[in-house]
């Protein structure tokens, strides 16, 4: 049988940001880290802060290939923001719900 190890909330956050960014250079962003339907209020909230930093990433990059004239990479870059921001929408909704404020949640975003 296992052991149990305990981390710190900013191990663990660092832990996901670390995990996020090693998909989003492999080229799996838009992949889902936890079920939402099953996770925890703080994996909602870790995953939140990492699929916010993906956000930024893909709308960079759609800012850097509309620099360089790529039309084709920028509809790419903004395709992976946009599906980002529906788990992030998903992410606000769960984690609302969770916290008992799902009446008032508000997971509209505009880029």
């Amino acid at each position: 049988m296992g052991s149990v190890e305990t981390k710190s909330v900013g191990t663990l956050f660092d832990e996901l940001i670390t995990t996020r960014l090693k998909l989003y250079l492999a080229g799996g962003e838009d992949e889902a880290v936890c079920n939402i339907n099953e996770a925890h209020a703080a994996t909602l909230l870790m995953e939140l802060a990492g699929v916010s930093m993906m956000i930024f990433f893909a709308l960079e990059k759609a800012n850097k290939l509309g620099l360089a004239g790529d039309d084709v990479g920028v509809g790419k870059a903004y395709g992976k923001a946009q599906r980002l921001n529906s788990r992030r929408s998903a992410l606000i909704a769960a984690i609302d719900e969770r916290l008992g404020e799902g009446d008032i949640s508000q997971t509209e975003k505009t880029f």
